[in-house]
């Protein structure tokens, strides 16, 4: 019984620990890596589209099926029957009945079909190849838009900071104008322009807040979760990468876009149709063989036979129709196909430009951050020495705030463009 207690007490012990673990975990700030591989476990879209291509794989494997693999079935037949015949002059009457059973195995095979299977795969792997492409395309607008959602996250986050520094600022710039007036050294009316600084800083706090909430939920639901509490977003890199150069990721775009991928499959698609049309109007020959095996009291106990047939269209105004329809949709594909390289290049050489002017930016707005909290220093410093008055401390409150809240939009847009830039260019992982 000791030994019995013993044991129980470790397990509760054990399962004690690794609740405390486990509670750790759940608080332990969500990276955008965990974010993006929830979101493609769990979004709809994504789930959506992987069961798509997996039924283009198994309509490809349906469609290379065809020949040389045999259907085998079993069946059984039950026949029963009378004779009726005239016999000198009486009338008809029973002479005898049938009856039969029959219980068969069988197997089936193609074993030419005059190139029909062939077409039929080059179409069904073409369809499984779009698939595949959309999938790559919906993985990484999910992924684009965890990013965002993200980033909209820290940002509210530091939103939330800045304001109250700002109302901190704005609190201990009263102290300060309360003592010189206590002193007599300033009017009493100096510290209403402090008391409207800490109101506003109360109303951004407020609003920050409320942008919180709405961007936790905008997460959650890109990374395909219920709604609850706004979780805790891990920090993102200081800087992203350097891109490589635009002519290199205009090449690398062309190369490895899903609608790339998607426009060639759709070509190979039609050009397959037609290829299958023309087939038809030509002589075809197929052949198959087929094996039965009686079973059990079956009176037919094997059977085989091979046999071929040759099928000729003379004239069918159908099947030379879609032979021109299908040349005509090919003619729009390419149409198609060649402006969207365009397109992709002129999205690329935006994003790319983006990148440039917000990573200029972002740099910019370091020199000005530290200008204005400089700046402050020196009003709070004149101010006390009787040099400045209240509202200059606004001003300069209100320029630090400014500039920091500038600051933090500037370095998530460089983020957010290095991102969009990799969208353009089909990069599997958009995490600069």
């Amino acid at each position: 019984m000791k030994g019995l207690r013993q044991v129980a007490l470790g397990a509760w012990l054990l399962l004690a620990c690794g609740g405390v673990g486990g509670a750790n975990t759940a608080e332990a700030p969500w990276t955008l890596e965990h974010c993006i591989q929830t979101a493609q476990q769990q979004h709809g879209s994504a789930l959506a589209a992987g069961e798509e291509a997996r039924a283009a794989e198994a309509e490809l494997r349906k469609a290379g099926s065809s020949l040389f693999y045999p259907v085998v079935s079993a069946y059984s037949t039950h026949l029963r029957g009378g004779i009726e015949a005239d016999q000198a002059g009486s009338v008809p009457r029973n002479t005898g009945t049938i009856t039969d059973e029959q219980y068969l195995m069988t197997a089936e095979v193609t074993l030419y079909d005059g190139g029909v299977q062939k077409r039929n795969v080059r179409m069904a792997r073409a369809v499984r190849d779009a698939t595949l492409a959309n999938l790559r395309r919906e993985t990484q607008a999910l992924e684009l838009r965890v990013i965002e959602s993200y980033v909209q996250v820290l940002r509210a986050r530091h939103a939330i900071r800045v304001a109250q520094q700002k109302l901190e600022s704005a609190q201990a710039q009263k102290e300060m104008v309360l003592a010189r007036r206590d002193a007599g050294t300033a009017a009493g009316v100096d510290v209403y322009p402090i008391e409207v600084q800490i109101a506003n800083a109360r109303v951004e706090k407020l609003g920050a807040e409320a942008e919180l909430r709405a961007s936790g939920s905008a997460l959650r639901n890109a990374m395909g979760l219920e709604e609850g509490p706004v979780p805790e977003v891990a920090e993102l890199p200081e800087t992203p990468a350097e891109p490589a150069s635009l002519d290199a990721c205009i090449d690398l775009a062309r190369a490895s876009r899903p609608e790339v991928i998607a426009a060639q499959a759709d070509l190979e698609r039609e050009r397959a149709v037609v290829a299958l049309a023309r087939l038809k109007s030509r002589p075809q020959l197929e052949t198959a063989a087929r094996v039965d095996r009686g079973l059990g009291g079956s009176t037919i106990h094997s059977q085989w036979l091979v046999y071929a047939t040759l099928t000729w269209s003379l004239f069918d105004r159908s099947q030379r129709e879609e032979s021109a329809a299908g040349e005509a949709r090919i003619a729009a594909l390419e149409a198609r196909y060649r402006q969207l390289l365009k397109d992709i290049a002129s999205e690329v050489t935006q994003a790319y430009i983006a990148l440039q002017g917000a990573r200029a930016r972002a740099e910019a707005s370091e020199v000005s951050v530290a200008m204005a909290r400089k700046s402050l220093e020196v009003a709070e410093a004149r101010y006390q020495l009787g040099l400045a008055i209240p509202i200059e401390l606004v001003d300069a409150q209100i320029a630090r705030s400014t500039a920091e809240l500038q600051a933090i939009q500037l370095r998530y847009d460089a983020f957010l463009a290095h991102a969009r830039l990799r969208h353009a260019m089909g990069q599997e992982s958009l995490i600069p």
